[in-house]
């Protein structure tokens, strides 16, 4: 680890002398693509993961039996990841597009068997590794 740390007014000349982000959105290089593309392809991640999050939520408090607590931990921490996931997605977007529009988020399907709930999470992880 560092124990030095760089002072405030050499950070600061640093900051000022780089070049100020391209304000058009447009993509470069190597990954250039459609803007219209990507906007669509990152609204689409960020639905994704915000439906995840609602379903890994309405789940976690909808679980009964023993083992309810722990599950329910484990899915409060993954639907914590998600959100994390959706807002740097959200801020990423919002520099490539502006404010975003993402669509509305269905509900998951009602369920309170914890087998059953488990099931479905794991298609709903499937379906978001795969992109489906």
């Amino acid at each position: 680890m560092f124990s030095t740390r760089i002072p405030l007014a050499i950070a600061a000349d640093f900051l000022a002398k780089l070049a100020a982000p391209d304000a058009t959105g447009a993509l470069e290089g190597k990954f250039s693509s459609p803007v219209e593309a990507v906007v669509k392809t990152m609204t689409d991640m960020v639905q994704n993961e915000l439906k995840t999050h609602f379903a890994y939520q309405v789940y976690g408090n909808s679980l009964r039996g023993l083992a309810h607590h722990a599950i329910a931990e484990e899915f409060e921490s993954h639907g914590a990841d998600e959100l994390s996931h959706a807002d740097w997605l959200l801020r990423r977007l919002s520099v490539v597009h502006g404010p975003p529009a993402i669509p509305a988020i269905p509900p998951p399907p009602p369920l309170s068997d914890p087998a059953a709930i488990l099931d479905q999470m794991s298609a709903i992880f499937v379906i978001k590794m795969l992109g489906i």
